[in-house]
Order: structure tokens, then sequence, then C-alpha cells
């Protein structure tokens, strides 16, 4: 396995970049990858324990939106089918509980317990340094052509 990178990591060019992003298990997109963020979640927090910095934490996360709306159903969808922890709310039970919404009559939430904040940046400088962290595979940044995929081998498969 290898990572590889166009500019050199961490930086500010991508999705590695900033103080926070949001990470969730209720995948609207399609529930067929609940599984794989379930053990993104087990990954997370064996990279904490090996690098000794917390980079995952978990604030429970809301989708508004109406009840036939893509990200509400989808979430729900993944939800029910891996048994994930989750709430429906109705208008009213947002309100109460988080007051600085004022949905329309028609707009549900889901709330996903386990949805969260990953650290990016502390996360790219984690898996270079840490040890084990990157399963013995270099990150190589600084790869701005092609061609230079060819020139780094794999130094380990991961299954």
């Amino acid at each position: 396995m290898l990572g590889l990178d166009q500019f050199n990591p961490p930086h500010d060019r991508g999705s590695s970049h900033g103080q926070s992003r949001v990470i969730r298990q209720a995948y609207y997109e399609d529930p067929a990858y609940v599984p794989l963020l379930l053990r993104a979640y087990e990954l997370w927090r064996e990279l904490e324990r090996d690098s000794g910095q917390s980079l995952l934490t978990i604030t429970g996360g809301l989708m508004l939106g109406t009840r036939e709306s893509t990200v509400v159903s989808g979430s729900l969808r993944s939800a029910r089918e891996h048994g994930l922890p989750h709430e429906l709310l109705d208008g009213r039970e947002i309100r109460r509980r988080f007051p600085q919404f004022a949905p329309d009559a028609d707009t549900v939430a889901l709330f996903e317990e386990n949805a969260g904040a990953v650290r990016p940046e502390d996360a790219v400088r984690r898996i270079s340094t840490a040890p084990g962290a990157s399963c013995g595979a270099p990150l190589r940044g600084g790869s701005h052509r092609l061609e230079n995929l060819w020139r780094w081998r794999a130094c380990q498969d991961i299954t």
C-alpha cells in the first residue's frame, strides 16, 4: 500500500485541510457504505491509541429536511438497516432540543448519535509520524506527475 499526494502533507489544498471534518455512520448516499464507516471509526480510535492524541470527537449529528428528502430518508434507511443509534424528530422536538433551529412544519430531523468531527490536519500528521499508524505504508508528497507512481513501490499489502 502506498499513500500519494500531489503536495507535501499536511497542506491546505484538499479535504485533509482545516480544523475539522464531519464524520457520520448513517450515510445517506447508500447503506452499503456503513460497514466501511464502522471500520473507519475503529481505525480512528486505533490511531488515537497509537498516537496518544484525540482525533475524533463524537457530538451527535442532525440531518434536517422533509421526511422524503434524500438526506433524511437516506440517513434513516442506513441507520435502520445497520441498527445505528438514531432518533427521528418532528419540528416540535427539534425546536425543544435545538432552539437555534426554527423548522418549517414539514421539517423533520434524524439525530445520529455517533456523528461527530475528525481533526484532519492532526490526523495526517499522526499518520505520517506515529509508529505503526500507517501500517508500514509510505506516505509520499510532491507527486506532481502520474509517472511518479511507477517510481514508488508499495511496501506492504493490507487486507
